[in-house]
């Protein structure tokens, strides 16, 4: 984020979840890693960035992001 931060004109930046396929890194670690750390960044660059896209592979990547989103669900 501190790269496309650094470029101007970028308002849209998308991240994979990588890894988490055949490699088996834990999907809800790679959840939890990947939205703490963007919204640890937003918090001291508000306003910077228009949409923040988390790019997906499987369902079960989908709903372990909601789970972290929305806990609870």
């Amino acid at each position: 984020m501190e790269v496309a931060n650094e470029i101007g004109g970028i308002k849209t930046i998308a991240f994979c979840a990588i890894s988490t396929g055949v490699f088996g890194f834990p999907k809800p670690d790679a959840a939890n890693i990947a939205i703490k750390t963007v919204n640890d960044w937003l918090n001291t660059h508000s306003n910077h960035f228009e949409k923040i896209i988390f790019n997906l592979f499987s369902e079960g990547d989908y709903k372990e992001y909601i789970n972290v989103f929305e806990p609870g669900k």
